[in-house]
C-alpha cells in the first residue's frame, strides 16, 4: 500500500514547503521519480498499447497547447534546465503518479471498502 501513497506525498508536499515555485517542482519530480524507480518493481502493471490510446494523447496534447497559448500570464516558465525536467515531469513522472495512485490503489481501496461494507 505505501508503494502507492509515498510517490503520491512526494509529489503533493514539495509545494507546500517551497515558496519558490521552480524550486519546489524541481524537488517534487526528481524526489518522486526517485520513489518510482526504487518501488517499480512492486508495481503490476500491463501496457497495452492501442491505436486509440495515441490518438486520444495526440488531441489532448493539441487542445492542451492551445490553452497554454490563449493565457496572456503565466506563474511558472520554464527555462533552462527547468525545460527538459517539466517535460520529464508531466510525460512520465505525473503520468504515472495519477495513474498508480487512482487507478491501482483509490479506485481499489473504495472498491474493497464498499464490498467490506455489505
Amino acid at each position: 500500500m505505501l508503494q502507492y501513497i509515498l510517490p503520491f506525498l512526494a509529489y503533493i508536499i514539495p509545494d507546500f514547503f517551497f515558496s519558490d515555485i521552480y524550486l519546489a517542482y524541481t524537488v517534487k519530480i526528481l524526489l518522486t521519480a526517485a520513489l518510482l524507480a526504487i518501488l517499480w518493481k512492486k508495481y503490476k502493471l500491463d501496457f497495452e498499447l492501442r491505436s486509440f490510446s495515441v490518438i486520444s494523447a495526440i488531441v489532448i496534447f493539441l487542445f492542451w497547447i492551445t490553452l497554454t497559448f490563449s493565457f496572456k500570464r503565466t506563474e511558472f516558465i520554464a527555462q533552462g534546465y527547468l525545460v527538459y525536467l517539466k517535460l520529464f515531469g508531466f510525460v512520465l513522472v505525473t503520468l504515472l503518479v495519477e495513474e498508480l495512485f487512482t487507478r491501482d490503489f483509490l479506485i481499489r481501496m473504495t472498491i474493497s471498502l464498499e464490498k467490506n461494507k455489505s
